[in-house]
C-alpha cells in the first residue's frame, strides 16, 4: 500500500481504493507527527491529490443523481405542468433580454 501511495495514479484506482489510500496515508502522516519527524512531501502531495479526487468523484455522483431525479420529476409532470414550467422559463429569458 505504501508503494501505491508513493506512485499514486488516481486514474487507475476506484473510489474505494482512493478512500483506503487516503486513510492509510493519514495514518502514515500521523506516525511521522507522533515520532516528531518531518513529513515527506510525497505524503502531503498524495493526500492532497486523493482529497481532490474523492471530492471530484463525489461531486460527479451527486450530479448524476440530480440528473436522474430531474428526469424522474419531468416524467411525472403533466403536460400542463410542463407548459407552465416552459412559460416561466421563457418569461425569465425575456426579462433578462429586456435588461440588455
Amino acid at each position: 500500500m505504501l508503494q501505491q501511495l508513493r506512485n499514486l495514479n488516481v486514474d487507475r484506482i476506484d473510489l474505494d481504493e482512493a478512500i483506503a489510500l487516503e486513510a492509510y496515508g493519514g495514518m502514515v502522516r500521523d506516525r511521522y507527527i507522533a515520532r516528531q519527524l518531518p513529513i515527506p512531501e510525497w505524503i502531503e502531495d498524495a493526500l492532497r491529490l486523493l482529497g481532490k479526487e474523492i471530492l471530484s468523484r463525489r461531486s460527479e455522483m451527486l450530479e448524476k443523481r440530480r440528473r436522474e431525479l430531474r428526469a424522474r420529476l419531468e416524467a411525472e409532470m403533466t403536460a400542463s405542468e410542463r407548459k407552465a414550467k416552459l412559460r416561466k422559463e421563457l418569461d425569465e429569458v425575456e426579462t433578462q433580454l429586456a435588461k440588455i
